[in-house]
């Protein structure tokens, strides 16, 4: 319930919804217009189910932005947690470096478009 309100907070007003097909197939990733802004939904489904007692596959990227820092929202879904961890991400360089898994994050601010040539390579925890 808390994780659908936190996307009904963050994406209720979108104009526009386009996938982003740049990334690997295990990566789900959507670019939203909301109030004039980019707003992205992000996670990593390996389709490998684990455990309670297993950590999360996980998987890394760098993404380019021209904007200072991105602010990031990872849903609620653990028991108890009833609204989003919120935090700010610092661009290095003009890029930022997310690590996702399967709990779906979403970031407010500008993401450039990732070049066809990129090659992705999964870090998997197991």
């Amino acid at each position: 319930l808390y994780a659908l309100a936190t996307a009904q907070t963050q994406l209720g007003d979108y104009t526009q919804v386009r996938i982003l097909k740049d990334y690997p197939p295990p990566i789900h990733a959507f670019a939203f217009m909301v109030e004039g802004q980019p707003v992205y939904a992000l996670w990593y489904d390996d389709g490998i189910a684990q455990t309670p007692d297993q950590p999360p596959a996980t998987y890394t990227l760098q993404l380019q932005t021209s904007d200072p820092s991105i602010l990031r929202f990872t849903i609620p879904t653990q028991p108890g947690q009833t609204s989003p961890i919120v935090d700010v991400i610092p661009a290095q360089q003009g890029k930022i470096t997310l690590t996702l898994d399967e709990t779906p994050i979403i970031l407010r601010g500008h993401i450039a478009p990732i070049p066809s040539s990129t090659t992705f390579i999964p870090f998997i925890l197991h």
